[in-house]
């Protein structure tokens, strides 16, 4: 769930993004892992209980682990791109994102999706 303001538009990077709706200085906690907000799913229910395009969904926006569960950002955190150089980096410790530099207001906020996407890691695609 997201610590700062942000609002979603359109991004050079990907179609939509989320960019920085107030001034974010550098080693700010920007979001945290809120498990009464973002959606948890198991590898099994995932196959078992997701429809196809509901799957399509999450292929898209969650993330997964080393175990193959997903996570579906309750927020518009599941518009975050990636980029090689991003401006928050992820501490897989406290499941938070972190500001690695200051983030001017406008500014698109991105992440890297190999520091925790184990999907994104296993096929080396985006």
């Amino acid at each position: 769930m997201f610590k700062v303001a942000t609002v979603v538009k359109e991004s050079s990077i990907d179609g939509i993004g989320v960019f920085a709706a107030e001034f974010i200085p550098e080693g700010t906690i920007t979001w945290v892992y809120d498990e009464e907000k973002d959606l948890y799913i198991s590898k099994n229910d995932y196959i078992l209980l997701l429809s196809e395009k509901t799957r399509k969904y999450f292929d898209k926006y969650a993330y997964s682990d080393k175990y193959g569960n997903f996570y579906l950002c309750g927020d518009n955190a599941k518009f975050e791109n990636h980029s090689d150089t991003p401006n928050q980096y992820y501490n897989s410790f406290t499941k938070t994102d972190i500001a690695a530099v200051d983030i001017e207001v406008g500014q698109e906020l991105t992440v890297d999706y190999f520091c925790f996407d184990w999907v994104t890691r296993k096929t080396g695609q985006i």
